[in-house]
């Protein structure tokens, strides 16, 4: 790209295409009278003021606006905003007097984006302000919105307020070691007792059907790694505030990282590497199929996550941390897979890298009360 942008043809061009517009919303917009100054900075006080926690919209046409009827506009403006109309309703229409003209109560946008594009339609009619919590307020004319808010419905507010920054993932992992105790979770994850009972026929056990079940009750299904991944990576997206990137990123080596997450300020990288133990039946269904314990984890998943950060620093990523996440699925009561990491021995190139790397405690998936 050519950043010589006083000799830059390109640049220049773009300029050119875009000066009616850079000049409307710079120097002729209506923002910039004195009117819609005193109007924008006494909704800001409004909300400084007031115990306001709302989305609420006020339209006004650009004529009413401009010509604002002198006198105390202040005092009227925050009487309108506390009257019982303009409380029960989050639409409200005002005239050059700032009396009410219009009202109405619509809460049915789905989300952020839809109410944007609302929002954005009205103001080819009306000056649209968004009054929002925490003093803020967007305002949109001629299809373009002022501010930098993200968000213009209340559930889309309340749902990122709930969100957890990513410097407490470890406590989003405590509580999905909750959610991996409810029935509609786990049972996903494990062969049904009516495969089981198949099973049963397809080996030919001479064991009753109440013991080959219980025997068997923690075998998973084929390929389990997908739906454990699949299963923690929803619960992270939905409680962090945070982006996930492809549900598998791909290094330049062509390796597949499972869960790659960019932090809320957009420039630090976060990566979970997910393993599961236990037994898992054949892609065939009809015999049991492969079969991983902690040997697997230790060494090999830890050398391998511990690879990801170094190919990651490598690319240059501001790679802040890598966990390892294994879900347990062992018959057994056994302890953590990874007990004997501390006796591992990395060469030098490696051995700075494993100083970002995390072991979160297994996840212990029991399937308590089989399908």
């Amino acid at each position: 790209m050519n950043y010589d942008f006083r000799n830059n043809t390109d640049f220049k061009e773009i300029l050119r295409q875009q000066e009616k517009r850079i000049l409307r919303r710079t120097i002729e917009g209506i923002q910039e009278t004195s009117t819609f100054k005193q109007f924008y900075l006494s909704l800001i006080s409004y909300l400084r003021k007031s115990a306001f926690f709302d989305f609420k919209v006020l339209l006004i046409n650009k004529q009413d606006l401009e010509n604002l009827s002198s006198g105390n506009c202040i005092n009227k403006l925050f009487a309108i905003l506390d009257s019982d109309d303009c409380v029960h309703n989050n639409y409200v229409v005002l005239n050059n007097e700032l009396n009410i003209v219009d009202k109405i109560y619509n809460n049915n946008y789905q989300n952020s984006n839809s109410a944007r594009r609302i929002y954005a339609e009205l103001s080819h009619d009306f000056v649209v302000f968004l009054l929002q919590p925490n003093a803020i307020v967007t305002y949109f004319i001629d299809g373009e919105d002022f501010g930098e808010n993200i968000f213009f419905t209340m559930e889309d507010y309340r749902s990122y307020e709930e969100k957890k920054s990513i410097d407490r993932i470890c406590e989003l992992f405590e509580d999905y070691r909750q959610r991996l105790k409810s029935r509609d979770v786990y049972n996903k994850f494990f062969v049904s007792k009516s495969h089981l009972l198949s099973l049963k026929t397809d080996m030919g056990s001479q064991l009753d059907d109440k013991k080959y079940i219980y025997d068997n009750k923690q075998l998973l299904e084929n390929k389990p790694e997908d739906k454990f991944r699949e299963d923690l990576r929803f619960f992270l997206s939905e409680k962090l505030k945070a982006n996930f990137l492809s549900k598998e990123y791909i290094l330049e080596n062509f390796k597949r990282l499972d869960i790659f997450i960019l932090d809320e300020s957009g420039y630090e990288l976060y990566l979970i590497e997910v393993k599961w133990v236990g037994i898992s039946i054949n892609p065939s269904g009809k015999k049991t199929g492969t079969s991983y314990s902690e040997r697997d984890i230790v060494p090999n998943a830890v050398k391998q996550t511990v690879g990801y950060l170094r190919q990651l620093f490598d690319e240059q990523k501001n790679i802040k941390l890598g966990y390892l996440a294994v879900f347990d699925a062992r018959k057994e009561d056994l302890p953590d897979t990874g007990n004997s990491i501390n006796n591992l021995c990395f060469e030098n190139e490696d051995a700075i890298h494993f100083r970002k790397f995390r072991k979160i405690a297994d996840f212990r998936v029991l399937n308590e009360h089989p399908a």
